[in-house]
């Protein structure tokens, strides 16, 4: 690997090795040492000349390897949670007596399940009796302290409502203060899980008609969607108890869990930040990485940018049929639903027709569906 590292560095540009490319870098070298075992080449860095496979994989021997390598490379960069190297990770329990070592998993999975998740969308009288939590919690001299008011008063930092309107920033001094108090409540919001915070920032780069500076705020969300990730309801798959049974997760109080690997809702109220072509949409929650989609075609709708717009539906729709990080009928006919409203911003209409179909099919609800009035308006 150490070799063929040093291959690939030489045949891709610098610009490509960065960390946010890392796991299709990595990759890209997996696949290269199947290649070279494929045909049993491996020439030595310093001295091409010198094969570092030749006579050394043949026959049953280079089977065995080959086999073992499409393995691992059919679990993508998970593949490195099976190396001893990494971590002394348990086995899949094949009976009852070995479950014990899933007892973490486990309550991840509850919490997963519970409405801790969902406290953004709480009514009034619930967030007063959250407030008198955090305050009980200030009181205590508990080392986890740190964690747990970190943890609201993030999600208290991302109440929309509580956002007054905000004006031109260049009009004077005090408006400026307000800009830069807006960024610093929306920055705290970044606490509590890996992805919403991020979002509600670009949404309100959006607002401000900054949409270069909004696509790279999405752009960064978007990568931290990634197959390990945890959301709402889910069920958690053998890789997921593996990961979570790593030693630096299992010591990693919940809270600070949920900043690496949780994937947040995004919660937007008819509010400031709110954009405008949502405001018929009745729920405010939507999934992370369908509202990364819409809102990154949102920007390249004002920006002009007509084949970014038709790329950002696709992937949009192909985030909604995959039901990537999506739980439910009714989030996904949520999804639908935000998804032919692109159509119909691009005059699309048979596209935007279909679309609001398949959410009424998923989320027959008239009074909480506005696609049902949208499909009326289109028909």
């Amino acid at each position: 690997m150490k070799t063929i590292l040093f291959w690939i560095c030489e045949e891709l540009p610098l610009s490509l090795w960065k960390p946010e490319n890392l796991i299709s870098c990595y990759m890209r070298c997996f696949r290269r040492l199947i290649y070279c075992a494929e045909y049993a080449c491996c020439p030595h860095y310093f001295i091409p000349e010198n094969n570092l496979f030749g006579n050394k994989i043949h026959g049953k021997a280079q089977k065995l390897l080959l086999n073992r390598l499409y393995i691992l490379n059919s679990y993508g960069w998970q593949c490195i949670l099976l190396s001893d190297q990494i971590s002394k990770l348990y086995a899949v329990p094949s009976d009852s007596s070995m479950e014990t070592s899933y007892s973490y998993p486990k309550s991840v999975q509850r919490l997963l399940n519970s409405d801790m998740l969902i406290l953004e969308t709480a009514t009034n009288p619930f967030k007063f009796l959250i407030e008198r939590v955090i305050y009980k919690v200030l009181l205590g001299k508990s080392s986890t302290i740190k964690y747990i008011y970190a943890y609201y008063m993030s999600i208290f930092c991302g109440q929309s409502d509580r956002y007054v309107p905000l004006g031109d920033i260049s009009c004077n001094t005090s408006t400026y203060k307000e800009y830069n108090t807006y960024i610093s409540a929306l920055l705290l919001y970044t606490r509590h899980d890996a992805t919403s915070g991020w979002l509600m920032l670009s949404t309100f780069f959006y607002k401000r008609k900054q949409y270069h500076t909004a696509l790279h705020n999405i752009q960064y969300s978007v990568l931290k969607c990634t197959p390990e990730k945890l959301y709402y309801s889910m069920q958690l798959s053998d890789i997921h108890n593996a990961l979570l049974n790593l030693h630096v997760f299992r010591n990693m109080p919940i809270v600070q869990l949920w900043k690496f690997l949780l994937v947040g809702f995004i919660c937007i109220r008819k509010s400031e930040l709110q954009p405008d072509e949502l405001q018929t949409v009745e729920r405010n929650r939507f999934p992370p990485i369908v509202y990364a989609h819409f809102l990154r075609f949102l920007c390249h709708y004002h920006l002009k940018n007509s084949r970014q717009c038709l790329d950002s539906l696709k992937e949009l729709q192909f985030t909604i049929e995959g039901n990537y990080f999506t739980s439910g009928d009714v989030f996904k006919g949520i999804s639908y639903n935000i998804l032919g409203i692109g159509f119909q911003l691009l005059g699309y209409r048979e596209a935007a027709r279909q679309s609001f179909i398949q959410s009424i099919e998923l989320f027959p609800n008239e009074k909480h569906n506005s696609a049902f009035r949208k499909l009326s308006l289109l028909n």
